[in-house]
């Protein structure tokens, strides 16, 4: 039995954004608890509680007093009640049934809250600068905003043979005031917006949504020194409130590698992989990526007791690529086409040396 009793606190955070000052504070305690039962049984317990504080001082700035819709949201903002608080309660319990000497049955539930960001919350001028999301649109916030509220089940079988080992799990979370940008009808906003380039801005808003899915860990010792390892992972996400996509979530991924290891050296031959993404939010007017797959080379030398060299090279065929949840382009005269997903990164070589002491 063992038991782990915790506490925290984050001072207070000044930010200072569009010439206004934001105050965040946080603090909060945890406790876990782990015990055995009977020589199969094993059980997990946990509990967090944060209190969370925000406030944020009276905005201004050259468009408020320039631009009649810009002032009217100033005036919004400031008239609102800023200073904010919310009680956030974690509580997890899983447990553990060792089936047989090599196969775990493994089953957990969870309810979990978030609240708001200081972005979600106070981001009172819907411009693209100060959006925080690269996604090319323009956000404001909302000071009604509730704290999410998810209700996790998850259940997970992990079998260890003598070469192998292969962990799946799976998930559900529905979540209650799930936080997503949607279109605004603030109509100050709309008419700023559109001098910025966007008719169409978006506010942080509760909605209602539901995420599944399953994530995967396999690993197989081929021979004495070969391996090959594997991590998949695939979410979905709905919104439960209106028939459609979550936004920004990513497709099915995967990372396979083929490793070579000796007495002071190793090397690895790495593919990562991304399904399509064509479950994408109408509401967002996300638009849909490509499947991609990319290979990499890294290995590393243990020199002496206590230094490793490492080295390697990332997307060695320079392969062209979009990630689902890379940022928008909204840079004119660059590369990438105003409108266009960012591009993944190109071929890059790395070297490193870790001196242990």
């Amino acid at each position: 039995m063992a038991t782990l009793l915790g506490c925290m606190a984050m001072l207070p955070h000044v930010v200072v954004a569009s010439g206004y000052m934001l105050d965040r504070d946080r603090a909060g305690g945890y406790l876990e608890w782990s015990a055995r039962f009977g020589e199969q049984w094993t059980y997990q317990l946990g509990a967090r509680y944060n209190r969370v504080e925000a406030d944020a001082g009276l905005v201004d700035g050259t468009p408020a007093m320039m631009n009649p819709a810009a002032q009217s949201l100033r005036d919004q903002f400031n008239g609102s009640d800023r200073n904010l608080d919310w009680d956030i309660y974690d509580v997890v319990a899983k447990l553990f049934y060792q089936l047989t000497p090599t196969v775990r049955v493994d089953f957990g539930v969870a309810q979990k809250q978030r609240a708001p960001s200081y972005q979600e919350l106070y981001l009172w001028l819907p411009m693209q600068a100060t959006a925080g999301l690269a996604d090319g649109k323009n956000y404001i916030g909302n000071l009604e905003l509730d704290e999410e509220r998810a209700s996790v089940v998850e259940l997970g079988l992990e079998w260890r043979g003598a070469a192998a080992f292969i962990a799946p799990r799976v998930f559900y979370q529905q979540v209650d005031d799930y936080i997503q940008g949607t279109p605004t009808d603030n109509q100050a906003a709309i008419m700023f917006s559109s001098m910025m380039g966007d008719p169409t801005p978006l506010q942080f808003n509760n909605v209602d949504a539901k995420l599944y899915g399953i994530d995967a860990d396999f690993c197989w010792q081929v021979l004495p020194r070969w391996s090959v390892d594997d991590v998949l992972s695939y979410v979905r996400g709905e919104r439960r409130d209106i028939n459609d996509d979550l936004y920004r979530i990513p497709p099915l991924t995967g990372i396979v590698g083929l490793s070579f290891t000796q007495d002071r050296w190793s090397a690895t031959a790495e593919g990562m992989f991304a399904a399509e993404q064509n479950e994408v939010s109408a509401t967002n007017e996300e638009s849909e990526t490509d499947d991609y797959g990319i290979f990499n080379l890294f290995g590393s030398y243990h020199w002496r007791e206590r230094m490793t060299l490492s080295a390697g090279v990332n997307n060695l065929f320079d392969k062209v690529y979009r990630d689902h949840t890379n940022g928008i382009n909204r840079v004119a005269d660059s590369d990438v086409t105003v409108g266009d997903r960012l591009p993944g990164p190109g071929r890059s070589l790395f070297a490193r040396v870790n001196y242990r002491w």
